[in-house]
């Protein structure tokens, strides 16, 4: 039975790389999601220079126009990517929730596996000492 519990073993740590795997995985989208963030609200500070800048200066203000339509683009095509990752992050929760409840089924096997040899054993282990018990109880009253 020990080459089953070996076995589990195995699967165990082998699910355990694929869920890191998938967790880094997760973590890096987070991160790609919070860098559009940033990038979002430095557009946005850098919009509010633009518009300061316009109100200022007459000359500032011819060429906004030309900035507000790129500014617009620019944000709009953020969002996009943001939308995006944020469906590729469900996804990736969704696989790192999978390869959890997979790595916990074979635990768990594992687990129970140890605790049924552990009994098997004691149970075996019960049988050699009466035998032996039964045994000496023999010869003595031989």
């Amino acid at each position: 039975m020990r080459g089953v519990l070996k076995k589990i073993g195995t699967l165990i740590r082998l699910y355990k790389l694929d869920l890191d795997e998938k967790r880094r995985a997760l973590r890096d989208l987070e991160e790609k999601l919070q860098q559009l963030k940033d990038k979002k609200t430095r557009l946005e500070e850098e919009l509010l220079a633009e518009q300061k800048a316009a109100s200022e200066s007459p000359v500032a203000s011819f060429t906004y126009s030309g900035y507000a339509e790129k500014f617009k683009k620019r944000r709009a095509q953020i969002e996009e990517e943001t939308e995006d990752v944020k469906i590729e992050i469900e996804k990736a929760e969704i696989m790192v929730q999978i390869a959890f409840q997979e790595l916990k089924k074979y635990e768990i096997t594992a687990e129970r596996q140890e605790k049924r040899e552990k009994y098997e054993a004691g149970v075996k282990e019960q049988i050699e000492l009466d035998e032996a018990g039964l045994t000496a109880f023999e010869r003595k009253n031989s």
